[in-house]
C-alpha cells in the first residue's frame, strides 16, 4: 500500500506526463501549419507577373481627375498548386529627355525611361523625386475561383512599392490550387504628367507613360 506521499508524487507523474502529451499535440498542430523548407523534388519556383499602362490625365496635382481602373488577371496553370511567398513590385516611368543646350536653356529630345524596382523615390539629396508625388494608386486582390481568400480589400501603393515592405513578403502563404483565377485591379488616384528638370526625374521634360509590373512570388508545389 501507498503512503500519502507516494500517491501524490504518483498523481504529479500522471498530470506531467498529460501536460507534455498535450504539449506534443499543439507542437505537431503548430508544425503542420508551417512552410515546409525548399526541396527541387517537390516544389520548383515560379512567378506570375502582370502589367499596368496608365497615361498622365491631370496637368497639376491641384486639379485631379478621375482616373479609370485597370484589372489584369492570371490563372495558376499546369494543374499544380502555386503557393505565393511574396508580391514583387516594379514602376516604369516612359518620356521625352530633357537636353540642356550650352545657353542653359532646356529643349526636349530622345525618349528614355526609368525604372523604380521599388522604394519611394529616386535621385540623392535636394534632387530628389518621390514616385508618389507623380503617381499614386489603391490595389485589391480578389480570388475569382475561391471566394474565401482576396476580398477586394483597398490597399494604399506603399505596401507595393515601399522600400521598407517591398518585395512584400506574405507572413501566410496562400496555396492556390491549379486552375485558380487572381484579379488584380489598380485604381489611381494621381497620375502627374509633367516632370521638373531639377528634380530626381530631371531626365524628363514629359511623361507619357506609367507602366506599373506586379509579380507574384512562390512556388509550384509538385508532390
Amino acid at each position: 500500500m501507498m503512503t500519502q506521499e507516494e500517491q501524490m508524487l504518483r498523481n504529479e507523474l500522471v498530470r506531467l506526463d498529460r501536460v507534455i502529451g498535450e504539449k506534443e499535440r499543439e507542437l505537431a498542430t503548430l508544425l503542420a501549419t508551417l512552410p515546409k523548407p525548399y526541396s527541387p523534388l517537390t516544389e520548383r519556383p515560379r512567378r506570375y507577373s502582370i502589367e499596368f499602362e496608365f497615361e498622365p490625365v491631370i496637368s497639376s496635382v491641384d486639379s485631379p481627375v478621375d482616373i479609370p481602373e485597370q484589372t489584369r488577371t492570371f490563372l495558376v496553370d499546369g494543374g499544380k498548386p502555386f503557393r505565393i511567398d511574396a508580391i514583387d513590385t516594379s514602376l516604369r516611368v516612359i518620356g521625352q529627355a530633357v537636353v540642356r543646350t550650352s545657353a542653359g536653356a532646356l529643349a526636349v529630345g530622345q525618349n528614355c525611361s526609368i525604372t523604380i524596382p521599388f522604394g519611394r523615390c529616386v535621385g540623392t539629396g535636394t534632387g530628389r523625386a518621390y514616385r508618389n508625388e507623380y503617381f499614386d494608386f489603391f490595389w485589391s486582390l480578389r480570388n475569382n475561383t475561391n471566394d474565401r481568400q482576396y476580398q477586394n480589400v483597398r490597399q494604399p501603393s506603399v505596401f507595393l512599392l515601399s522600400g521598407s515592405l517591398a518585395p512584400q513578403v506574405l507572413p501566410i502563404r496562400d496555396t492556390l490550387p491549379g486552375g485558380t483565377e487572381i484579379a488584380l485591379t489598380i485604381e489611381p488616384i494621381l497620375s502627374f504628367g509633367s516632370a521638373n528638370p531639377d528634380t530626381g526625374f530631371g531626365k524628363f521634360a514629359q511623361i507619357r507613360k506609367y507602366v506599373l509590373q506586379v509579380s507574384f512570388a512562390g512556388v509550384e508545389v509538385l508532390s
